[in-house]
């Protein structure tokens, strides 16, 4: 299951992810995919921008999300090279107890 703080944290880090993209890497599109295996959600974002040459300078929106996915006990990892584009990867142990319905 996904609770409701979860949610709004990969909503919020998609639409930080193509924000980035876009004023950043001048990226014109993106591919995003999220799954789930039996313990972990896995997102994805890439786009094909321009990537980054040497290190990634962290800023307030990229800061944040890492604090946040830790603060689920999850992690974030970039993969970026210069021409080739951006990668996000979000990875979130899945809630164990199951939803209710009322």
């Amino acid at each position: 299951t996904l609770k409701e703080d979860k949610f709004r944290f990969i909503v919020n880090s998609l639409k930080e992810g193509i924000s980035n993209g876009v004023r950043h890497g001048n990226a014109t599109a993106f591919w995003f995919e999220l799954k789930k295996d039996e313990n972990d959600l896995h997102f994805l974002l890439f786009d094909n921008g321009t990537g980054i040459k040497g290190s990634i300078q962290e800023g307030f929106g990229l800061t944040s999300m890492r604090e946040k996915a830790n603060s689920f006990s999850g992690k974030v990892a970039f993969s970026f090279e210069e021409g080739e584009g951006f990668e996000l990867h979000i990875t979130l142990p899945l809630d164990k107890e199951k939803e209710v319905d009322e």
